[in-house]
Order: structure tokens, then sequence, then C-alpha cells
């Protein structure tokens, strides 16, 4: 099984002081050392590992799983773009 990001480098780009001229490979890592450390912490391995199967097999844009999306799309995000940038700029 992959891993899923919950957010994408376009997502981080658009939406916090990042340069859209910074290069994308190295913004991965730290997309995924904040959401490792920082997002699963909050939302515990049950919730976050539901959301990356729900990513990784394309079944969160289904109605069933609405509630997931809407908490994946109104507060993760945000969070993790915020996070991403406390680990990217030490």
């Amino acid at each position: 099984m992959g891993k899923a990001l919950f957010i994408t480098v376009k997502d981080l780009k658009e939406r916090s002081i990042i340069s859209g001229s910074t290069d994308a490979d190295k913004l991965m890592h730290f997309i995924e050392l904040a959401q490792d450390m920082h997002i699963q912490n909050y939302l515990g391995g049950k919730l976050y590992n539901k959301l990356q199967t729900l990513i990784i097999d394309g079944e969160m844009d289904d109605v069933a799983n609405a509630d997931y999306k809407t908490l994946r799309d109104d507060y993760i995000k945000p969070m993790l773009i915020w996070f991403t940038q406390i680990e990217y700029f030490p």
C-alpha cells in the first residue's frame, strides 16, 4: 500500500508564503514530514489510516464519504499547509 498526501504541492504554493518557483521535489519531503509528525498525531492512527485508504482507493469523492472529504478539505489541508511551512522554514 502506498502513501497518500493530504495536500498537493500546488495547494501548498497557492495557499502559503512558499514561492511558486520552489522545487516541488524538495517540498514533497516536507509535506510528508509534516503530515507524519503533526497530522497523524492529531487524527490518531485509525482516522489517519482511514483517510489514507480513501485517497489511495479513489473513494474520497464518494457521497458516503462526504464527512471525510469535508474533514480533509476544510480542516486538515489548512493545518498541513501551515505545518509544512513550519518544517520547511527552520
